[in-house]
């Protein structure tokens, strides 16, 4: 009976033991599962890399005038409405005739007056000086009808749109500042071409030469990239602000921008293609230094790279790592080098070869 009891305690004693072990390998294992990085990776791929220059500015059409008469008077009769498109030469607007009947009839009584003082000068009844005053008086009336006549009509001095209306028929054209800042009857733009005025700082002007293409964006179009070129380079820098005026010319394809629009313009000044690349975000400094952290077997593991071109969102690797090699692209400023890690997510970089 004594021996069977001590049987039982032995048994019972080893359970507990055991069940002991048991709970210890839970916490352990429990630790050990805290201890592991979750990280998101990214292989390594080969790519294409640019670098450049950044700037803003507003898109305005590439001609713009105001329309209007030499000489107040009535607008007689108007031949387009806001949003047509003109050629140039079109007549646009018709003026009333009524200076331009004075004037022919003062033009024709000076003319008559400037044959008789012409025949009497051949005659030696007058003298040179009278004539030369009704001479002065003849030319300045010609070119008042001249000015008169083109007074009474307004023709498109280009190609482009009717972009405002100022007037209407019947009304009376004044030669004080009106809507447009000046006194005009029309507005029209040429929208085919558009422009952007560019402020680029002094040490940058380098870059820049006449027909250099750059890349134009615009909110109303995300993701899609305009093309434009330069234009004009300003012959001086602002002695304020040390900043050069540049002027981009671009075609409007499909009439998709529009004036007034806010454009991002882009210089590529250097471009590298089928390069080794990484997210920018993965590149760690440290001691003036370079380096990426690795998922290898399980672990985070610190390589040291060396870096070529770089820009906000990749980084061309020039050695230190390989194509297809697993890279920390989330967590890799949590992990120190040989820390457990568990891999929740792999991304491509958008863009880079698979």
């Amino acid at each position: 009976m004594k021996t069977r009891n001590l049987g039982n305690l032995a048994i019972l004693l080893l359970t507990v033991a055991l069940i002991g072990c048991d709970k210890s390998q839970v916490e352990n294992d429990k630790a050990m599962a805290s201890n592991v990085v979750p990280v998101k990776i990214t292989p390594v791929t080969l790519g294409d890399i640019d670098r450049r220059l950044d700037f803003v500015g507003t898109l305005e059409p590439w001609q713009k005038a105001a329309l209007g008469s030499q000489i107040p008077g009535k607008v007689e009769k108007i031949f387009v409405e806001e949003g047509d498109r003109v050629d140039k030469g079109d007549v646009l607007v018709q003026m009333s005739d009524e200076q331009l009947v004075q004037a022919q009839a003062n033009l024709a009584s000076l003319e008559k007056d400037w044959q008789r003082m012409k025949c009497l000068l051949e005659k030696g009844t007058v003298t040179q000086q009278a004539f030369d005053q009704i001479d002065a008086a003849y030319t300045a009336a010609k070119a008042g009808y001249e000015m008169v006549l083109s007074s009474t009509r307004i023709d498109a001095p280009f190609s482009g749109i009717i972009t405002a209306k100022y007037m209407e028929e019947g009304e009376i054209f004044s030669l004080m500042p009106g809507p447009a800042g000046s006194p005009a009857i029309l507005e029209i733009m040429d929208l085919d071409n558009m422009k952007i005025t560019i402020a680029v700082p002094e040490k940058d002007l380098p870059v820049f030469s006449p027909g250099l293409k750059v890349i134009i964006s615009v909110d109303a179009y995300p993701g899609e990239e305009f093309h434009a070129e330069v234009n004009r380079i300003a012959p001086t820098v602002n002695p304020r602000t040390r900043m050069g005026g540049i002027e981009l010319k671009m075609r409007n394809y499909r009439g998709k921008l529009k004036p007034g629009m806010f454009a991002r313009v882009s210089v590529i000044i250097k471009a590298r293609r089928g390069v080794l690349i990484v997210p920018t975000k993965c590149i760690l400094e440290e001691n003036g230094g370079t380096y990426v952290f690795l998922a290898e077997s399980g672990k985070a593991q610190s390589k040291p790279v060396k870096i070529g071109l770089q820009n906000a969102k990749i980084t061309e690797i020039i050695d230190g790592i390989e194509l297809g090699d697993s890279i920390i692209s989330t967590g890799q400023r949590v992990v120190k080098p040989g820390d457990s890690i568990r891999i929740v997510e792999s991304t491509l970089i958008p863009g880079g070869a698979e």
